[in-house]
């Protein structure tokens, strides 16, 4: 269950030779792995789950930054925060 005040954080994985004008398309995006993640707060998050895969990672709080590491993206990964 979701509720209003949940934060919803998106994570798109736009890596690959953008900048290379002679390549019109990219056929094959390449995953990213151990993405670290912070996330300032105003309070401590009662739970954080990786979407849509329902997820739950383990998370750090300290001094109003949650942490956590996400092992791979291959396109969009949502992290969503939920307060208690």
């Amino acid at each position: 269950m979701t509720k209003a005040d949940d934060v919803f954080v998106h994570l798109v994985n736009a890596s690959g030779p953008h900048a290379q004008l002679d390549v019109p398309t990219h056929d094959e995006i390449l995953p990213i792995h151990d993405v670290q993640v912070q996330i300032r707060l105003d309070k401590k998050p009662a739970a954080v789950t990786r979407q849509p895969a329902g997820k739950k990672p383990p998370f750090t709080w300290s001094k109003g930054v949650c942490s956590l590491r996400i092992p791979k993206i291959d396109l969009h990964e949502i992290i969503q925060i939920s307060s208690a």
